[in-house]
């Protein structure tokens, strides 16, 4: 009977990528991961006469690595393969409001426990920052206050919503502007890229109708960030925030 109730504990823990739960491979997590906390990546400065070196920052976080121990029920460890796909949204079933990127699959070791199961150690690469599952805000006037959650600035996806040629943008101070647009227009700012999306929903690339720095529309965590706008109809922000 013991056994019997940590089997059926084991097959409640799951992760989902994409949306997809690994429960629909046979998948389950023997032991719930954690999210582990990135490092900054540190530049050594080395100074005369000094007996160790001194190190600054080189402004930017190494990538995390995430094991999962887990059981396949069956022997398809390709379809495995194939799940853990680079660029995907990782969640653990024990932490639903967070989500990791998949930036490489690195090894799947097995081993093989009978009954047609194998024991699977899984280790991926995902990008440094633990991402919020926020909801899209919308606001249809202007200026706007709202705050965004995280312990590091947030790159947010913008969506300018109806515009016309000369939509203007302000971010908590930061200014952004498009001439010779219309239409929706995305504000990409953690890809850093400005687009529209076509009938055919392709996507077309509008830097070149671009005024401003794409990089620094950020938002401060913990702080109230101000948006204000014209030549739109509506702005509607996803946060993205982060945690380290």
């Amino acid at each position: 009977m013991p056994q019997c109730k940590e089997r059926g504990k084991m097959l409640g823990n799951y992760v989902t990528v994409d949306g997809v739960s690994s429960r629909t491979l046979g998948l389950f997590c023997k032991q719930l991961p954690m999210w582990p906390i990135a490092t900054e990546s540190k530049d050594t400065v080395t100074v005369g006469g000094r007996l160790s070196n001194l190190y600054k920052s080189a402004k930017h976080y190494n990538d995390i690595s995430v094991d999962i121990e887990a059981v396949l029920l069956g022997r398809d460890t390709d379809a495995v393969v194939r799940y853990f796909t680079a660029g995907k949204k990782l969640v653990f079933s024990h932490i639903p409001d967070r989500y990791g990127i998949i930036r490489q699959l690195v090894a799947i070791d097995q081993n093989r426990v009978g009954n047609g199961a194998l024991e699977l150690k899984i280790s991926l690469k995902c990008d440094p920052f633990k991402y919020g599952t926020s909801q899209t805000l919308e606001f249809l006037t202007s200026p706007q206050g709202f705050s965004a959650g995280g312990n590091t600035s947030a790159e947010p996806l913008i969506v300018a919503k109806g515009c016309s040629d000369g939509f203007e943008m302000s971010l908590t101070g930061v200014s952004f502007s498009t001439s010779g647009l219309t239409g929706d227009i995305y504000i990409d700012v953690p890809n850093r890229v400005t687009y529209q999306i076509s009938g055919l929903n392709e996507k077309i690339i509008v830097d070149d109708h671009t005024t401003g720095n794409i990089w620094d529309l950020l938002l401060n965590p913990g702080a109230v960030s101000s948006i204000a706008f014209a030549g739109a109809t509506s702005i509607q922000i996803t946060p993205n925030e982060r945690w380290l």
